[in-house]
């Protein structure tokens, strides 16, 4: 059984941390707070999430979370990248459809191509895997005695 859909506000939680070291597929979906069409998408994308037990789903707003986001080009919404052990596999527009998204997602496996994507969107993954590292190091026990 899959888990919730996370976000990275106010700051990732550790069930995301934990997600995104134990399974191989990352979902991300870039949306905005005013879009409708996005509303309507996250009903079947939270669905999805607690279907698939092999995916981390992340959803993220593209005002509210921009300075995590940086500088990726998003031409509609919901736009898509989804990652297989750190390899981008798909990057952009998908109907909102949680159906289509799953069929999308069990027709990706390891001999599938990589995308060519640019480099904010490949480097999206590894600012989330930095940030659970950070995160990570915050909660280390200092046993040092001072000195």
């Amino acid at each position: 059984m899959g888990t919730e859909v996370f976000t990275i506000r106010p700051e990732p939680s550790l069930e995301m941390r934990r997600a995104l070291r134990s399974r191989p597929f990352v979902v991300i979906a870039l949306c905005a707070a005013w879009c409708n069409t996005c509303d309507d998408f996250r009903i079947g994308f939270e669905r999805l999430a607690l279907e698939r037990d092999d995916s981390t789903f992340i959803w993220m707003d593209i005002e509210d979370d921009a300075d995590f986001i940086g500088d990726v080009e998003i031409e509609n919404f919901p736009t898509l990248a989804i990652f297989l052990r750190g390899r981008l596999l798909h990057f952009g527009v998908s109907l909102p459809q949680a159906s289509l998204v799953g069929r999308l997602l069990q027709s990706l496996d390891d001999d599938s191509r990589s995308v060519d994507g640019e480099a904010d969107v490949t480097s999206l993954l590894g600012r989330l895997t930095s940030v659970d590292a950070a995160a990570t190091n915050e909660y280390a026990i200092d046993v040092s005695d001072g000195e």
